[in-house]
């Protein structure tokens, strides 16, 4: 369970999934939720290759890399365009580079899919490269920000270590967003309705609910635990599940 503190309340929480735990496999999902000067929330969730061997530390790695890359850029987040978000990526695959070679191995060992997002007073801005999404609650309606990238044959998708990962990586701004979820691929079939490629609203209207009372950040942390180890979910997936969930306090909340 991880928890931070700022003008955006953030939350979330990974657990292995039941495939993992009958193979003796931890869970290979990382995400963290940074505070930072200036207003700015950062957060950011990495789900490594089950076929990549140090995919776990590759998790880690990127979503670390990520944070502290758009932690430490100067500006608003309106400052930045599709071209400088681009760096963020490559600051990650020079990481993941810098380490394969420290440690003998292929920069692909580390594979993961990334997102990762950045939440100001008036502006949140979302990137992703791979499967997962993010979807966004703003002042008009719920709406996916990102969409899960899929190749051509099943569970097959795009990582930050591809060679072509820079044509999948996906950018989004807003300027009215009031919360935000963030998820890996594991969640997908209860967040996303894939025939019309847009949310799942029974689902994901009743998590953004949550929020109306403006609950502390430790009680939504529980109750997403709570979730993504309840039966209901876990009797339909046994991939790793991780799942975050990012609201404006007080009167930014959603009404």
């Amino acid at each position: 369970m991880n928890i931070a503190t700022n003008l955006w309340s953030c939350a979330g929480h990974s657990i292995a999934g039941g495939a993992h735990i009958q193979a003796g496999l931890p869970c290979q999902d990382f995400f963290s939720l940074t505070s930072v000067v200036d207003g700015r929330r950062v957060v950011a969730l990495a789900d490594g290759a089950g076929s990549a061997k140090c995919c776990k530390t590759g998790a880690r790695l990127a979503v670390e890399t990520i944070i502290s890359a758009i932690a430490s850029h100067p500006g608003s987040l309106k400052d930045i365009t599709d071209v400088a978000a681009l760096e963020f990526g490559r600051q990650v695959r020079h990481e993941l580079i810098e380490k394969s070679k420290a440690d003998g191995n292929e920069i692909g060992d580390y594979a993961c899919t990334l997102l990762a997002a950045a939440f100001e007073d008036d502006c949140s801005y979302f990137w992703q490269v791979g499967d997962g999404a993010w979807i966004v609650e703003t002042t008009q309606g719920i709406e996916c920000a990102t969409w899960p990238y899929k190749g051509e044959f099943n569970n097959q998708t795009a990582f930050i270590t591809s060679d072509n990962w820079e044509s999948k990586w996906t950018p989004a701004i807003f300027e009215d967003a009031v919360a935000a979820l963030g998820f890996t691929d594991g969640m997908e079939m209860f967040c996303l309705d894939a025939a019309v490629r847009k949310p799942h609203l029974p689902f994901v209207e009743r998590i953004f609910s949550a929020l109306r009372s403006q609950p502390s950040e430790s009680e939504i942390a529980l109750r997403i635990e709570q979730m993504l180890t309840s039966p209901v979910i876990t009797e339909r997936e046994d991939d790793d599940l991780t799942l975050v969930l990012v609201w404006k306090n007080s009167a930014n909340a959603p009404g």
